[in-house]
């Protein structure tokens, strides 16, 4: 089963999560480094990530302040693709990076 982010991004492609099942401190102190912004610094304890829809294990620091993730959360949707404002412009700044992950949710609403 393909576990989604509210945003549509699929968790078992995240870097991040991969490294974090795995276990894998080397990838995750790579990640840590590529990853770490002057707003976000990260360490290889901050990348560890169970998806950003868990409600009982970690995720990543930068998806704890996501605003995408605030407002499924608020609104208690499972994703943002059962959303009636669906897309959102904060869903435009993933869909830059990743446009696979609009058609996820895209997929998910002709369900």
């Amino acid at each position: 089963m393909v576990s989604l982010a509210y945003c549509g991004i699929k968790c078992q492609d995240c870097p991040a999560f991969i490294a974090t099942k795995a276990k894998d401190l080397t990838k995750r102190k790579r990640i840590a480094k590529e990853w770490s912004t002057k707003e976000y610094p990260l360490t290889y304890e901050n990348v560890e990530c169970h998806g950003c829809t868990s409600t009982i294990r970690t995720v990543m620091a930068f998806c704890e302040d996501c605003e995408i993730r605030e407002c499924a959360r608020s609104k208690k949707l499972d994703n943002c693709s059962l959303c009636t404002d669906f897309p959102c412009q904060n869903l435009e700044k993933v869909y830059k990076k990743n446009p696979e992950a609009k058609m996820n949710l895209l997929n998910l609403r002709k369900t």
